[in-house]
């Protein structure tokens, strides 16, 4: 039964893949901590969320993955076929931190490292690796965002 499960995910995976482009969406979006600014893609769709920086070759600097959520929750992240390592922040409903990983590895082998705070958070921002600590990101620092929202509401 297992390798049952295992054979029809690794088959739903390579269909998923095959039909989502990796080339990046829209970073018409901006991301700010202080004076520190990022273009931002938004990844507001499960299969947005679910591709986020997998086979791509690099997160350009002051580029940025914005993951939002429909509701609050502890949203886990981990590093499978991403190529480079980055920081992950986790942000509440107002904008604040309230969670940081820096300097995430990527996935050398199965079963890859699961990154999931103890807190709620509305988003995660994916930055290059670096960049929290360059910007002295601290959990309670505040964002803003120049977005709309992107999840369609009911």
């Amino acid at each position: 039964m297992v390798n049952r499960l295992r054979i029809s995910a690794l088959c739903m995976g390579s269909i998923f893949f095959a039909s989502y482009s990796v080339a990046q969406q829209d970073l018409n979006y901006k991301v700010c901590y202080k004076d520190v600014c990022f273009k931002t893609e938004v990844m507001s769709t499960p299969a947005q969320r679910e591709q986020g920086l997998m086979f791509r070759e690099t997160l350009p600097e002051k580029q940025a993955l914005l993951f939002e959520f429909e509701a609050n929750g502890r949203f886990a992240f981990w590093m499978k076929n991403v190529k480079f390592p980055i920081d992950m922040i986790w942000i509440d409903e107002n904008k604040t931190i309230v969670h940081i990983e820096a300097n995430v590895p990527p996935c050398q082998k199965d079963p890859c490292q699961v990154y999931v705070p103890a807190v709620y958070a509305r988003y995660v921002l994916e930055i290059p690796a670096g960049a929290a600590k360059d910007a002295d990101m601290q959990p309670g620092g505040q964002f803003s965002f120049e977005i709309n929202s992107l999840i369609k509401k009911n």
